[in-house]
């Protein structure tokens, strides 16, 4: 059975979005429908590449050339590798070599979580594989929750995927059974939502396999039968019928192009540490100097009879923004640089000038409808309840 590839698929640019790769795309392009495609997704150095290798070469993979492995700490795959295996019975497994997540020193694009490849493998998959080495954790949950709860946004053209969680060497007997167990909703600490987010979001009940050790007389029959419970799942679908090598290509290209511009809900999770700090700190920074704006704006009066002049008001109303604005600059500075990233403070400050001006501009409304209301009163007999509120409130 002919192999295509492994060629590079996607790597990321400069400025962290993702360039497509032809070598990838003609991979993608060679094989015909059905299509079974596996993304494999999780932590760094715990043997997605090894993985692919064995499905896609069987016990032959030793001396074969396939998907790049090592041995040393530094993580090996950066962005998304691809190969294709033609089978017996018409159609290919596409195989996608994601790069790990959580590397100490790896991509800064998956520091926390699976970024924009774990968006594409949610839509371009027929299964999303997730590896673990030795076991399976809380972490690998929260991050497979927060993929599930972003990624759906729009349902994949060929619905939504299997999920697969996969332990390499695994040390304990796993199966389905403690799949179950593992995402079922727990009571407290915040479990429920991940876990609902990924039965939301995957096909089916999320299945668990385990592999022992490469070395284990036992770990071949379970690549095959792994192999066979991913080519049990529907293949990928287009429209009415089953999507070629080329319709799988274009549809990465529309969504690599969809992503570049994208504004939408971050790819990764919020660093723990920074959410610390920024409840700990901005936050409160934030309140504290929108109430006391708030208090300094509606605590100015007009003298009864003096001439409006909006203008001016309007321009004292910017400087207090400013002068706000300045204060949040000399009280955040320590946040800056090794504590926070320069952008979070920038996007903080932008929501704070945002609200400042809204309370300015609600407070501006205030003192014309009471301009109004003065005016009107000068023009009739006895003032309204709400009339004589304000008339007493500038005699104060």
């Amino acid at each position: 059975m002919a192999v295509i590839g492994p060629a590079p698929l996607l790597r990321h640019d400069a400025s962290g979005g993702l360039q497509i790769q032809e070598e990838g795309l003609t991979v993608l392009r060679r094989v015909g429908a059905p299509l079974h495609v596996v993304f494999t997704i999780g932590g760094s150095r715990c043997g997605k590449s090894t993985v692919c290798n064995a499905l896609l070469h069987g016990q032959d993979a030793v001396g074969r050339q396939g998907f790049q492995t090592g041995s040393s700490f530094d993580p090996v795959t950066h962005g998304v590798d691809v190969a294709a295996k033609k089978l017996p019975g018409g159609g290919s497994l596409v195989l996608a070599d994601c790069e790990g997540a959580f590397h100490i020193c790896g991509s800064t694009m998956s520091a926390r979580g699976f970024g924009s490849v774990g968006l594409l493998a949610y839509h371009l998959s027929s299964v999303v594989v997730h590896v673990t080495m030795g076991s399976i954790d809380e972490r690998d949950i929260e991050a497979l929750g927060h993929l599930a709860a972003t990624a759906p946004e729009t349902e994949p053209p060929n619905g939504s995927p299997e999920l697969l969680l996969l332990v390499n060497g695994a040390r304990f007997e796993l199966g389905d059974a403690v799949a179950r167990r593992l995402l079922q909703p727990q009571p407290g600490a915040g479990r429920t939502c991940a876990r609902g987010a990924i039965a939301a979001a995957f096909r089916e009940r999320p299945a668990l396999e385990a592999l022992p050790c490469c070395e284990h007389d036992a770990y071949w029959p379970k690549v095959e039968e792994l192999r066979r419970r991913i080519l049990s799942v529907p293949a990928v679908a287009q429209g009415m019928g089953k999507a070629s090598g080329s319709q799988l290509a274009e549809r990465l290209e529309r969504l690599v192009a969809a992503m570049s511009g994208n504004t939408g809900p971050a790819t990764d999770p919020v660093s723990a540490a920074e959410q610390a700090m920024r409840s700990l700190h901005l936050d409160p920074l934030v309140e504290e100097i929108a109430k006391k704006f708030t208090a300094a704006a509606s605590s100015v009066r007009e003298e009864p009879g003096s001439p409006s002049s909006p203008g001016s008001q309007c321009d004292q109303d910017a400087l207090a923004v400013e002068e706000a604005l300045a204060e949040f600059d000399l009280r955040s500075a320590w946040l800056e640089g090794d504590v926070l990233p320069k952008e979070v403070l920038g996007a903080v400050r932008q929501r704070l000038r945002a609200r400042l001006e809204g309370i300015a501009e609600a407070v501006q409304r205030g003192r014309r409808e009471s301009r109004r209301l003065r005016q009107a009163a000068r023009f009739k007999g006895t003032p309204s309840k709400l009339e004589r509120s304000l008339l007493s409130e500038d005699l104060r």
